[in-house]
């Protein structure tokens, strides 16, 4: 699905011939603006698809934080063990 934004291309091809510019350029011209005003809705990101990444970050957030604390209270209790046997 695509969404293209409205551009008068007769008018504005007018409007460049009208200040000397070669038809068959004015022509290229807009058609160029014209096929960049196009957008293929199916690339962009939802607010859907935001909550689903932040989401997904969020896990990842809390699994590393989880991993970190568990990994530094077992380096806390090996220096314990060497300095207490």
């Amino acid at each position: 699905m695509s969404y293209t934004a409205t551009f008068h291309t007769h008018k504005a091809v007018k409007r460049l011939t009208s200040q000397g510019v070669n038809p068959v350029q004015a022509e290229v011209f807009v058609d160029v603006i014209r096929e960049s005003q196009t957008t293929d809705k199916d690339n962009l990101v939802t607010k859907a698809d935001l909550a689903e990444l932040k989401a997904e970050l969020l896990k990842w957030y809390i699994g590393i934080a989880m991993f970190q604390t568990v990994t530094f209270l077992a380096g806390i209790i090996a220096i314990a063990r060497i300095l207490h046997p």
